[in-house]
């Protein structure tokens, strides 16, 4: 629990993080004016917040916000920007594919929607978090894995993975061959592995720096998304991804690697 200390130190840190709205540079002179503050009290702040990026000291000694800042409001920025792009895209492929769409991102072994369209008609548009979905037997957590950093495969395959229904892929080796074959295609395929009955295919949503932010993902029933069409299936999940992808900002299309 935390003390009272402890919860006035992080008050005072807000606080000058506040202080500069609006403002490039500040002293810490300035800063114990404007909050009322002691000098020793600020100091010991900025020194806090320098030593983790949120501010930093020019030659001059006085402070402005850092680059961890910076880090964090673009995280904010592209989770609103991608519900906002996604959306009327998303519309467009549920109506095509006739089909359930979602936008998902990870959340460290899981999978966790941004957005979620519900069809057939009236769709509905969701965008609370749906239930925590196992990144390894659904398509989205695939194709956010394989397009990813090769190292969280491997974090994935050190745990032990569970089986939802009997087509679950829980060898890692086999796994691992499922990736390739992801990244060769340019979509992940998730055939009745998390729910029996349904199949999905997914891409991954790229930022504006080529790294995997999100995944688009259309499911339905075996009845539907046959075996003869996922390639069809596919092919219009890669080419809304990419639509997302190149509103976001990115060059890159991980399909065409």
């Amino acid at each position: 629990m935390a003390t009272a200390s402890g919860l006035q130190t992080i008050d005072r840190a807000l606080d000058v993080l506040c202080a500069f709205e609006g403002k490039d540079e500040l002293g810490i002179s300035e800063l114990s004016r404007l909050l009322k503050l002691p000098k020793s009290a600020v100091h010991r702040v900025m020194l806090t917040l320098a030593s983790r990026g949120f501010v930093e000291q020019n030659a001059k000694r006085r402070y402005r916000l850092g680059l961890k800042m910076l880090e964090l409001g673009n995280v904010c920025r592209l989770r609103l920007d991608l519900a906002s792009v996604a959306e009327p895209i998303l519309n467009e492929l549920s109506v095509k594919a006739n089909a359930n769409v979602h936008m998902a991102r990870l959340d460290g072994s899981d999978v966790v929607d941004l957005l979620r369209i519900e069809h057939p008609s009236p769709m509905r548009i969701g965008r609370a978090p749906m239930l925590r979905r196992p990144v390894h037997c659904t398509a989205l957590g695939k194709a956010m894995l394989a397009f990813g950093n090769g190292a969280l495969v491997e974090q994935v395959l050190a745990q032990k993975l569970s089986r939802m229904t009997r087509k679950t892929i829980i060898d890692p080796e086999r796994f691992r061959a499922e990736m390739e074959r992801t990244r060769l295609r340019g979509f992940a395929i998730d055939d009745e592995e998390f729910y029996g009955g349904r199949r999905c295919v997914a891409a991954p949503v790229l930022d504006p720096a080529a790294q995997v932010v999100a995944g688009v993902s259309v499911s339905g029933m075996i009845t539907h998304i046959t075996e003869d069409r996922v390639v069809e299936f596919g092919a219009m999940v890669m080419a809304s991804a990419r639509s997302v992808s190149t509103r976001l900002g990115s060059r890159v299309s991980p399909a065409g690697a």
